[in-house]
């Protein structure tokens, strides 16, 4: 007898055709692909991307089709309430759900309080995607701790399975959820959309430097500049990305209006996905000296045209240097950082090859790991369901219909 495929509903939040949101689009876009048979995908997101307006292409409130890898509900901004949400779910009954954020309150409220209605009730997996750091929660700090503190009160983490993208992710949950959360640890799977591009000329006394992703405080775009700003050698900063936070792009802007006429800094905004692997070639090296990622889709982009990156220690690609691909530095030694500018300034276009033959290596090694964690995602999503709602999930309900945990 044909078993029935599971039923995964992903709560994305952000999906495809968006791409300002970053990393996380991805992640699902290639898990959605490469679940295949045994598996139908059925994708919860926004009509719009990140600060932008309504995507004019895709039909909302209803199922379509993504490319044959899922089916996606593309929820309009005046139909996204708890109503419609438990109407979708019911409707197609998942067997799992997978959250993709802890606190989003339309794709991780919204879904666990309409799960709880469900019989039988899905297994709910929870993707922390980085929120967790220790970086990340120094935003907006009071809230999260009162929302955090409102989970732990009312025992829903313990109705959660966690998805954590390497150790330090693990460590992240256990902490704030306790040592008996229950985690499974899964790298995200890592394909590259470009291939082998070939190094700008370079000279020494000359260096160019990408920066991709959203300007928010948690990449740290201001540490690269202040860096930048010290080195003698004629530096260009390409900076491409979603003007996100307002106050700190302003701040960032003024650093680079002080900076000597030798370096500048060219404000590109978003980069479409069909256009990452040019971007990022154009450059010597790219730059992250991020507060901390649960993956960094950006250094794997990176790697996998032959760039070397230049990145902090927050980030899941370590041990960069042994294997002549960059650098992963810590943050509180400034000094190391502008060493490695100055070092790369220094190069030659012959001494820059070596570097970017290793990065291509390393994200070809990369690569290969995927298998495996395709399987253990599968694993993870397939696992047995819970047949009733837990009294947790139905206090977790009634606790937000009176709005005692979070607005």
């Amino acid at each position: 007898m044909t078993k029935s495929p599971v039923r995964l509903a992903v709560s994305a939040g952000w999906f495809r055709p968006g791409f300002r949101a970053g990393g996380p689009i991805r992640s699902l876009d290639e898990l959605c692909r490469a679940l295949g048979d045994g598996f139908e995908a059925f994708v919860l997101a926004r009509d719009h991307d990140l600060g932008g307006s309504s995507y004019p292409e895709v039909e909302r409130d209803r199922w379509v089709d993504w490319e044959g890898a899922a089916s996606v509900w593309y929820f309009s901004r005046h139909n996204l309430g708890l109503q419609q949400v438990r109407d979708v779910l019911a409707g197609i009954r998942p067997d799992c759900i997978y959250l993709n954020s802890v606190f989003s309150i339309p794709f991780t409220v919204l879904p666990l309080r309409a799960s709880a209605s469900l019989a039988p009730r899905p297994r709910m997996v929870l993707a922390p995607r980085g929120s967790l750091h220790p970086g990340a929660l120094r935003t907006r700090t009071l809230k999260k701790r009162l929302y955090l503190l409102g989970m732990k009160l009312l025992g829903v983490h313990r109705d959660l399975v966690f998805h954590a993208t390497d150790e330090r992710e693990a460590d992240d949950i256990r902490r704030i959820f306790g040592s008996g959360a229950e985690v499974h640890r899964i790298p995200n799977l890592a394909r590259a959309s470009s291939g082998f591009v070939d190094p700008p000329s370079k000279t020494p006394g000359r260096l160019e430097v990408g920066v991709l992703g959203r300007i928010v405080p948690k990449k740290n775009l201001a540490y690269l500049l202040e860096r930048v700003g010290a080195l003698r050698s004629e530096v260009t900063v390409r900076v491409a990305g979603p003007e996100e936070d307002s106050g700190y792009v302003q701040r960032c802007r003024r650093i680079a209006r002080g900076l000597p006429p030798h370096v500048r800094v060219e404000w590109l905004g978003p980069v479409a996905p069909e256009d990452v692997g040019s971007f990022l070639g154009r450059n010597h090296v790219i730059a992250l000296p991020t507060l901390g990622e649960n993956h960094g889709h950006t250094v794997f982009e990176a790697l996998s045209v032959g760039r070397p990156v230049l990145i902090s220690d927050q980030t899941p690609w370590l041990d960069l240097e042994r294997r002549n691909a960059g650098w992963d530095l810590p943050l509180d030694r400034p000094e190391a950082f502008q060493r490695t500018l100055e070092r790369l300034a220094s190069m030659d276009g012959e001494a820059l090859a070596v570097w970017c033959r290793g990065a291509r290596r390393f994200a070809e090694d990369r690569e290969r790991l995927n298998r495996g964690a395709i399987d253990r995602s599968r694993d993870l999503f397939r696992a047995g369901n819970d047949a009733n709602a837990p009294p947790r999930a139905r206090r977790l309900s009634a606790a937000f219909d009176h709005g005692s945990v979070v607005s």
